[in-house]
């Protein structure tokens, strides 16, 4: 374009005089030697403006908090802060993490079994407690059927859910698992206010553990 606009103002044609047509080819050239200068400094300015963004957004990455990732398979001694997707029973249930459902089995306390008094109820009382609550969960360990064991707390209570379980009368303490004080006076309390199981004749509350193997051995339930 420039190029094109300086032919015509020079006036190439006849009568021209050779001392003008000598001028006006030095301007040409001064004039394509500025054009490629100007070029070759916008070029050198967009990429100095690109390799400035560029190590701008390295600094950035660099400084930016890593977020906090759950190993592919939670191992004892991990936490993971998660919602509640479905209760199975009184002592154990499902969360949502990370687009997977992870099983999970409460730590330390037994609930009555499907076919036992009151194992509705512990299963109530426990969805109850987690209701609209994102908990946090302490893994303690994973039993045989590939189930996270953990301690659950909620944000709205200072005793683990675990512990007012078994304080509302809803679960024995495991102790073949674990003799927690925390766990074992809980207990002792459900039972001197007659909470929840203990209402029931000391001849119609039987464990957990019993229950089960009894029915495994076949026995009367």
């Amino acid at each position: 374009m420039v190029l094109f606009l300086l032919h015509r103002q020079t006036g190439y044609g006849h009568g021209q005089s050779l001392a003008r047509r000598r001028v006006d080819a030095r301007v040409v050239r001064w004039t394509v030697l500025l054009t490629k200068r100007i070029a070759s400094a916008t070029h050198r300015r967009a990429l100095f403006l690109l390799i400035t963004m560029w190590l701008s957004g390295m600094v950035i990455s660099a400084c930016s908090p890593v977020p906090e990732t759950v190993s592919a398979s939670p191992q004892s001694g991990d936490t993971l802060v998660a919602t509640v997707l479905h209760v199975k029973d009184g002592d154990s249930l499902v969360i949502r993490l990370d687009g997977r459902d992870i099983d999970i089995r409460l730590f330390g306390i037994d609930a009555p079994e499907k076919d036992q008094p009151h194992a509705v109820d512990a299963r109530r009382a426990l969805e109850r407690l987690v209701k609209r609550s994102t908990l946090t969960f302490s893994i303690r360990d994973k039993d045989r059927y590939d189930r996270l064991v953990a301690v659950a707390r909620s944000e709205y209570h200072t005793e683990s859910i675990n512990v007012q379980l078994v304080r509302l009368g809803y679960a024995w303490v495991y102790t073949r698992y674990t003799n927690d004080p925390a766990l074992l006076d809980a207990e002792q309390d459900a039972r001197r206010h007659n909470r929840g199981l203990w209402r029931q004749p000391a001849a119609e509350r039987r464990p957990p553990w019993e229950w089960r193997n009894a029915k495994r051995r076949g026995g009367t339930q």
